[in-house]
C-alpha cells in the first residue's frame, strides 16, 4: 500500500477544495445582500407606513374642511359626494 496519493489524485482533492471554498464565499456574499435587502425593506416598509399615515390624516383635514367630495388631482377641482 502507497503511503501517498499521486500528483493528479493530490490536485483533484484541492480542486474539490478550492471549488467548495468558493461556493462558501459566494453563498456568503448572498447572505449578506439578503441581510442588506431586508434591512433596506423594513426601512421602506416604515417610510411607507409614515406617508400612509400622514395621507390618513391629511384626509381627514380636507374632509374637515371641504366635507365628503372628489378632488380632481389634475385640476383640483371639488365636486361633492351625493
Amino acid at each position: 500500500m502507497e503511503n501517498k496519493v499521486t500528483q493528479e489524485e493530490l490536485t483533484q482533492l484541492l480542486s474539490f477544495k478550492h471549488k467548495y471554498d468558493e461556493l462558501s464565499f459566494r453563498y456568503g456574499k448572498i447572505e449578506f445582500a439578503i441581510r442588506a435587502l431586508t434591512k433596506e425593506q423594513k426601512a421602506i416598509d416604515d417610510e411607507f407606513d409614515q406617508v400612509s399615515q400622514q395621507e390618513l390624516e391629511f384626509f381627514k383635514k380636507l374632509n374637515e374642511k371641504y366635507g365628503e367630495s372628489q378632488i380632481d388631482l389634475e385640476t383640483g377641482e371639488i365636486s361633492n359626494s351625493e
